[in-house]
This record gives C-alpha cells, sequence and structure tokens, in this order.
C-alpha cells in the first residue's frame, strides 16, 4: 500500500495547460508513489520537467530537482519507476522536515491522456491506470462516474475503491498483466466562506486543522462559483439576499460538493423564495444546506465551526452522520 495524502494546493490550470504547451516535446509528468520519511509532505504532487529543469508543479519541495531533470533527458518509451534518497540537509533546505526516500513515477506527457490533464484542472477526481511492464500503451484514465473504462475489472474496482477513499492513494498491482500502477489523485478540498462575521475565522482555521484549505472573502462577489469543484465547500455568513443570491444560483447550479448558508428560520425561507424568484429549481434548492450545519446543540462560535465542517465532511463522503455505535461494517480509523 502507497502514501496517502492530498492533491498539492495549486497550480492544476498551470500544470494542465504547460502539459499541453509541452505535447510532442521531450517533457515528462512526474508524480509522486511512495514517500517514506521526508515529513508532512502532500501525496499526489505533479511536475512537469523537460531537458532545461521544472516547468511547472512541485516535488517535494524542489528537493529532487536535479534528479527529476536528468530523468526528463533520459530516452523512455513510456512510464517508469524512479527511487530517490533525500539527505536530511535536502529535505530541510527545501522546507521539509526530514529526509528518507522516495518513489515517483516519471511518464513521457504525451502519454498521460488530456482527459486526465482536464480533470486535473478542473479539480474534480481522476485516476489513472498504468501497466508498467507494457509502458508504450500509455494510461487509462478512470473517472467516479464511469464505468466503461478499457481495463480489467479488478483493475477498475481497485481504482474506483481509491477514488471513493477520499484522500490521493497509490498502489502497484503485481497481476497476471504485470505491475500496473493505480493512481487515484483527488485535490485537497476547499473551504469558501462568505462574509464579515467573526466565524469565518473559526471556519477558515478549523479547515486548515482538516488538511483543508480555506478561503475567507468578505463579499460574494470575490467568489467565482465556477471554480469550485465537487471537492469544494461555499459557505454563506451573510444574511444579505441581493448581495449573495447571485453567487448562490450559480453555485447550486455548478459543480459545488457542499453550499451551505446560515441564518434563522425565517432568513432560510426569504433565501429560499428569493432564489425561486431568481429561477432556482426546487431540484437545485435541494442541494442548499441552510441552516447549514449539523445538529450538534453548538453553544459557541467554535462549536459552530465544528458543527458545518462536519456536516460538508459527511456530505462529501456521502454519508448520514449517523452514531458510529448504529452503523454496521468496517470503521475507519
Amino acid at each position: 500500500m502507497f502514501y496517502d495524502g492530498e492533491m498539492p494546493r495549486d497550480s492544476h490550470e498551470t500544470l494542465a495547460t504547460t502539459a499541453r504547451d509541452l505535447a510532442g516535446h521531450a517533457a515528462v509528468a512526474v508524480r509522486t508513489v511512495q514517500l517514506d520519511g521526508l515529513g508532512a509532505t502532500d501525496a499526489g504532487e505533479i511536475a512537469i520537467v523537460d531537458h532545461s529543469g521544472v516547468r511547472a508543479g512541485t516535488i517535494l519541495g524542489g528537493a529532487v530537482d536535479d534528479a527529476l531533470t536528468a530523468a526528463a533527458r533520459e530516452q523512455s518509451q513510456g512510464a517508469r519507476l524512479v527511487e530517490l534518497d533525500v539527505s536530511g540537509d535536502d529535505a530541510v533546505a527545501a522546507g521539509l522536515t526530514c529526509g528518507g526516500h522516495a518513489s515517483l513515477v516519471v511518464q513521457p506527457v504525451d502519454q498521460v491522456p488530456g482527459r486526465w490533464w482536464d480533470a486535473v484542472a478542473a479539480r474534480e477526481p481522476v485516476a489513472l491506470v498504468t501497466n508498467l511492464d507494457a509502458p508504450h500503451l500509455g494510461s487509462v484514465v478512470i473517472e467516479p462516474d464511469r464505468t466503461d473504462a478499457p481495463v480489467t475489472a479488478p483493475l477498475l474496482e481497485r481504482a474506483l475503491a481509491l477514488l471513493a477513499g477520499g484522500r490521493s492513494r497509490s498502489v502497484l498491482d503485481d497481476g497476471p498483466d504485470g505491475r500496473t500502477l493505480v493512481e487515484a489523485m483527488l485535490p485537497r478540498p476547499r473551504l469558501f466562506v462568505v462574509g464579515r462575521a467573526e466565524l469565518a475565522a473559526d471556519l477558515v482555521e478549523l479547515a486548515g486543522w482538516l488538511g483543508w484549505e480555506g478561503v475567507h472573502a468578505a463579499d460574494a462577489a470575490d467568489v467565482a462559483a465556477d471554480s469550485l469543484g465537487s471537492r469544494d465547500a461555499l459557505v454563506i455568513l451573510d444574511h444579505g439576499l441581493q448581495a449573495t443570491g447571485p453567487l448562490l444560483v450559480d453555485a447550486l447550479r455548478g459543480r459545488a460538493g457542499y453550499v451551505g448558508a446560515l441564518g434563522s428560520r425565517t432568513t432560510q425561507r426569504k433565501r429560499r423564495e428569493h432564489l425561486r424568484g431568481l429561477g432556482v429549481t426546487e431540484n437545485e434548492l435541494a442541494r442548499l444546506h441552510g441552516p447549514a450545519g449539523l445538529d450538534l446543540g453548538p453553544a459557541n462560535r467554535a462549536e459552530i465551526a465544528l458543527s458545518i465542517c462536519a456536516e460538508i465532511t459527511a456530505v462529501r463522503a456521502g454519508r448520514s452522520a449517523t452514531a458510529l455505535r448504529d452503523t454496521e461494517g468496517h470503521i475507519r480509523t
């Protein structure tokens, strides 16, 4: 089993654009497969590298850039694993806490399907299946809602299971067809908080503790709904219907995984009527979590933030937030 973690927090669109720009050139896509030591580093890191060096993205804070450049200069027919040791001094200089060992997959950019780069740019979960013993075949893309990928049933099942796991993970399978690398790339969740209430700071802080990226926008106009992916959440603190209406309309019709809004029952009724007046359908309104949060009996701002983040977590996982003692099946610890 390979390293768990989250996608790095930036450069998704830049990575995809750079990969397209370098199509037909001697450039490689490098991805993290396994990390031992090296401190709290992100899994699923991606970099585009050519003979001149790293062109987009980052791996291990730049600690292995020279090795990646050398790997990019080597002629290769397809994906291959590269094993690198990182000294403590190099790790610390790159902002890591300690040295260690990294297993990376290095693959010609042209052999990574465009659909995978599209999903990365859109911050959508996506898996890549690569036969390392037949690298000339390239890779196969698997998305959560598509089951028609040209791979064997066990590999498809493995990829879909990894995509449902909530974090970026890679597994190396030794099957009858050879060594097959299954990589599930899931973007780091983002929580966008809109409004000037003091609760915004608590939500952003808690998001950081949860490993999410917290973003505070004082005004709704500062958030672009079309930038929200299926793993992103939007929480409206502002009770102003006119100011927040357009953003809510776009978010409810878009890809955002969670859309919530604070306010009393009366405010929620008025908000829903306002959104209906803007053309929002009942199916779209059903996506609105208002009042936002689970019924935990919160007594202060921090507990309100907890109830909201708990609901976001449950919605993202497709769970009902039932007490574990009242459920059956495997419990992830």
